[in-house]
């Protein structure tokens, strides 16, 4: 990684890195989970043995403070993953790429108020060109903290947003919104944290 800060509010971080993921024994050993069929999918079996999949990753970040309240992020990113485990038990030898970009926002008000919201957009396709299955191309979140009672409970406000996608068929799934209210405190009660969890507030 290389960071470079120009000015004092602001600051650019490129970055690159490379992983790997061994088989576990489930994958090399048991059955073909995914579709339940009764083949055994081994070293043993498999005309090419499973090996360690591989993800390569590189991304540029611009921070930007606009205060000590408030700070931007903005990054590009791509991924290229290769040697998938699952190719290889299904016997195909497609690869994956992946080209996105983030923007966030990051405010903590002096009264204690926090927002975290942030947005993706990205393309995941294979080595033919198409898009890959459950990968859907926009995600959103939006998280807010306000305290209340003089601190003494604090009430949490979330939203997520997941954009359409293809299921395992190859059909369309609609985009999807869900929110989440929580209220938590440590203050009320002398050695007790009490926590509400509304999920799915408006029943999406």
């Amino acid at each position: 990684a290389a960071i470079y800060r120009p000015w004092q509010a602001s600051t650019f971080k490129l970055s690159y890195g490379k992983a790997f993921r061994y088989p576990n024994a489930y994958e090399s050993y048991t059955l073909d989970y995914a579709n339940a069929v009764n083949a055994y999918y081994g070293n043993a079996q498999m005309t090419t043995p499973l090996k360690p999949e591989t993800v390569e990753t590189s991304e540029l970040v611009w921070q930007q403070q606009f205060s000590s309240a408030s700070r931007l992020t903005a990054s590009l990113y791509h991924s290229h993953i290769s040697g998938s485990i699952m190719d290889v038990i299904y016997s195909t030898n497609s690869e994956r790429y992946t080209l996105g970009q983030e923007v966030g926002i990051e405010h903590v008000a002096q009264n204690g108020f926090r927002l975290n919201t942030s947005i993706s957009h990205q393309k995941l396709n294979d080595d033919y060109g198409q898009s890959l299955l459950n990968s859907p191309d926009w995600l959103g979140k939006l998280n807010m903290v306000q305290p209340l009672f003089r601190n003494r409970m604090n009430a949490g406000f979330e939203v997520q947003y997941t954009g359409p996608r293809l299921d395992n068929t190859g059909a369309n799934v609609n985009a999807k919104t869900v929110a989440n209210l929580t209220f938590n405190s440590s203050r009320l009660f002398e050695n007790a944290n009490v926590s509400l969890n509304i999920r799915n507030l408006f029943n999406s």
